[in-house]
């Protein structure tokens, strides 16, 4: 947790250095309290204050639940050659997850031909147990955990504003890393759709605090999946993809303005947003490096 606050402080560092505008980490406010960072426009303050929202707790419950079952009956399937394969379908307790082992190491002996199968049933668990000469725990799903991601980021903004109430001119930077970008029917829609319909939500909270001038939520680094760069505005919001040439990886970044007020500022945010993907190449080049893959390809000349 504290990595990634960090991380993004420096981000956001990076970002404005790069465009040529002075920082400061950890600023003080009026009444003693510290900022994460301030930007210096021209002649006008940014202050950026920096969160996350991590899994629920139901959330990690059910996948620590889901890595013991796996572990678990990886040693039925070693003992007896099997391929475990199916759906998890009810987080239990230990009583449960015994019964259910014991079915499969029963169902595991009566096996004596490679390709015979038995499925087992329970409250636990829907499998399918094979005899196999190369043993494995394939799991198709997992138990259905509902949380209202809404409910979450409405409350996130609430409180970081709060905290922030005695500064001004303050954006808010959001780490999502709850599967609201990768669990939801949200995430599956277009980049205008999923920009449309958390808007309101981001307004509904920044509005009532008068300090706030907008919000910037990130999906965090994920696995490219062959989407296009994209970068779409409605009403001055801005959401866009990032795909990074190095690493296979890419980011969603939505920027949410509180009204026109904010319009020299989301347009500065959205050109950080907009270039991070040169980002690194500029910050070696300063170092005098050169860029990523001139280092990577660079071949080194050994003298006989």
């Amino acid at each position: 947790m504290e990595w990634t606050h960090a991380s993004v402080q420096m981000e956001l560092a990076g970002f404005a250095l790069r465009r040529g505008w002075p920082v400061e980490f950890e600023p003080r406010l009026p009444g003693g309290k510290m900022g994460d960072l301030e930007v210096f426009l021209d002649s006008k303050k940014v202050m950026f204050e920096v969160t996350q929202i991590g899994e629920h707790t139901s959330v990690r419950e059910t996948n620590s639940f889901v890595k013991k079952l796996d572990r678990a009956l990886a040693k039925p399937a070693k003992d007896h050659s099997l391929s475990v394969k199916g759906h998890y379908l009810k987080v239990v307790g230990e009583e449960e997850l015994q019964a259910l082992l014991a079915q499969v190491d029963e169902v595991g002996t009566s096996l004596k031909e490679i390709g015979q199968s038995r499925p087992v049933k329970t409250e636990v668990a829907k499998l399918v147990i094979t005899k196999t000469s190369h043993p494995e725990v394939r799991m198709m799903s997992g138990p259905v955990t509902s949380t209202n991601e809404w409910d979450r980021l409405a409350a996130k903004i609430r409180d970081k504003a709060r905290q922030s109430a005695s500064g001004q001119n303050v954006w808010l930077r959001i780490e999502v890393l709850s599967g609201l970008w990768q669990l939801t029917a949200w995430a599956q829609q277009g980049m205008k759709e999923k920009l449309k319909a958390i808007v309101p939500v981001c307004h509904s909270e920044i509005r009532r605090y008068d300090h706030v001038s907008g919000v910037i939520l990130s999906s965090g680094l994920g696995w490219q999946i062959g989407a296009p760069d994209e970068v779409v505005c409605v009403d001055g919001n801005f959401s866009m993809r990032r795909n990074f040439a190095t690493g296979g990886r890419q980011r969603e970044t939505i920027i949410v303005r509180r009204d026109k007020r904010g319009k020299g500022d989301v347009g500065e945010v959205m050109r950080w947003y907009q270039d991070e993907v040169t980002w690194l190449d500029w910050a070696l080049r300063e170092l005098g490096y050169g860029s990523l893959e001139q280092m990577f390809n660079r071949t080194e000349h050994v003298a006989p």
